[in-house]
């Protein structure tokens, strides 16, 4: 049932975690800077406004952060109703967080807003000198359990956890810390 796949899961964040420690964890991966920015990353340096993305939104504001990791609120963005039932979505550590604000008209968190939830987005950003030598573990506690507790505290009460890729995952194993029994109501939330 859901415990044996939150077990499966926990082993799965050990294995990983032990493989990305055994590498050299993050501590050697360059940065942007380093590396001269992602536009000197594409062939013959041609700048991203030729590939027709311009993000056209502001993030909303940050109610946590900790390092390099914000807990966005889009409760109430651009005239939704303000309030709701908590959303906290949770992306992958790969992918900027606005893969899921894009646009105004291609915003899954505007549509949670517009729905009338209050949408809660973390945002990992880039990692940062203190969080190169990060592992998988870190990420799920040190900063996914805070941004759930500062998401609970902002709100009042236990938010609906809805993890995007990788970040599904990571979800999962984030309320698991809250007991077996919070596990599996968060698991049934997710697919109901």
């Amino acid at each position: 049932g859901v415990v044996a796949w939150v077990l499966w899961l926990v082993g799965l964040a050990v294995i990983v975690g032990t493989a990305i420690a055994a590498m050299g964890g993050f501590a050697e991966l360059p940065t942007e800077d380093e590396l001269g920015g992602i536009e000197g990353r594409l062939p013959s340096r041609i700048p991203l406004a030729l590939f027709g993305y311009r993000r056209d939104v502001v993030d909303p504001p940050a109610i946590w952060g900790d390092g390099t990791t914000r807990l966005r609120d889009y409760g109430g963005v651009d005239g939704a109703p303000a309030g709701g039932r908590p959303v906290l979505v949770v992306p992958s550590l790969v992918n900027r967080a606005y893969v899921l604000d894009l646009t105004a008209q291609r915003s899954f968190m505007r549509f949670l807003a517009h729905q009338g939830f209050r949408p809660l987005l973390v945002d990992w950003d880039r990692p940062g000198v203190i969080e190169r030598g990060f592992t998988l573990s870190d990420y799920i506690v040190r900063r996914l359990g805070a941004a759930l507790d500062a998401t609970i505290a902002a709100s009042g009460q236990n938010p609906v956890v809805v993890g995007y890729c990788m970040g599904g995952n990571t979800a999962l194993l984030s309320v698991t810390r809250l007991g077996a029994d919070a596990a599996a109501s968060y698991y049934g939330t997710l697919m109901h």
